[in-house]
């Protein structure tokens, strides 16, 4: 029997660390993570990926199994394979030196890779690819808060810790300062992804689920993702802590104006926790 493929889509910080974290637990699911995430892979996989991303991504998905497979995923956000994703989303200089040092490391990379123009040529020959395999299920993960997915963004660029394990201490001390423009740029790249990433997949089998549902009531998520994928029900417990439970408010140092300039926008429902 032929494995049954799913793709999450979604922004950063919208839950899917911990929503891959529940689904990486079922003995019948491979979960292959973040695999275009750039800034990570190692150098081998770093030239493929630029080469050939759609050789890559069909030998990702090449896993054939031993019997206990039947279900393999990925994780991809709207930017990846696309010039964005080389526009850093937080400035370079608050970021961790370990995440600096992984940037930098990219950036000086990139700046030696001499098929840049065929390179993002070929990145948008690998997402009419995707879209051209209709055997692959969309799973498309959303955050209603988009300002609490950049907090977390900024949180997890200045401490490099993108998740943390329940028995794990962590510095929960945190707080900034937000930038008007840089949080509309921010809002709008969301919505933006969000929105064409329902227009191009409306052709897939396409589950929709946010955050937020996830935090309610997890085991409710879990079992439509589970009849989604033709499994039976499945309720874990996941091993990963949530990193932020303060108000926004008590974070963002200009939280207020920010509420005031953004009140008469699309975004104004971000400030009203």
């Amino acid at each position: 029997m032929p494995l049954r493929k799913f793709l999450l889509l979604c922004s950063p910080r919208t839950g899917s660390n911990y929503l891959l974290n529940l689904l990486i637990r079922h003995k019948r699911i491979k979960v292959l993570g973040e695999i275009f995430n750039l800034d990570s892979l190692d150098s081998g996989d770093l030239r493929w990926a630029l080469s050939n991303p759609i050789e890559y991504f069909d030998a990702k998905f090449g896993h054939n199994g031993d019997g206990s497979i039947s279900v393999i995923g990925a994780k991809m956000f709207y930017d990846h394979l696309t010039k964005s994703y080389f526009d850093r989303q937080v400035d370079v200089a608050s970021m961790s030196p370990k995440m600096m040092d992984k940037i930098r490391g990219l950036d000086e990379f990139m700046a030696n890779y001499k098929d840049q123009a065929g390179m993002f040529r070929r990145f948008g020959e690998t997402w009419d690819h995707i879209l051209n395999k209709k055997d692959i299920n969309i799973i498309h993960l959303k955050r209603n808060n988009v300002l609490r997915s950049l907090v977390s963004l900024h949180r997890a660029f200045r401490t490099n810790e993108w998740l943390r394990l329940k028995n794990e201490p962590g510095n929960d001390s945190f707080n900034l300062t937000l930038d008007f423009d840089a949080c509309l740029r921010f809002f709008e790249h969301v919505h933006e992804g969000a929105t064409r990433t329902d227009e191009i997949f409306s052709g897939h089998e396409k589950l929709d689920i946010s955050y937020e549902e996830l935090e309610k009531d997890k085991d409710e998520v879990l079992n439509k993702i589970m009849e989604f994928l033709k499994l039976e029900p499945y309720s874990p417990s996941s091993t990963l802590k949530k990193q932020i439970k303060e108000p926004l408010s008590e974070i963002v140092l200009n939280y207020y104006q920010l509420k005031k300039q953004f009140s008469s926008t699309s975004w104004a429902g971000y400030f009203d926790e």
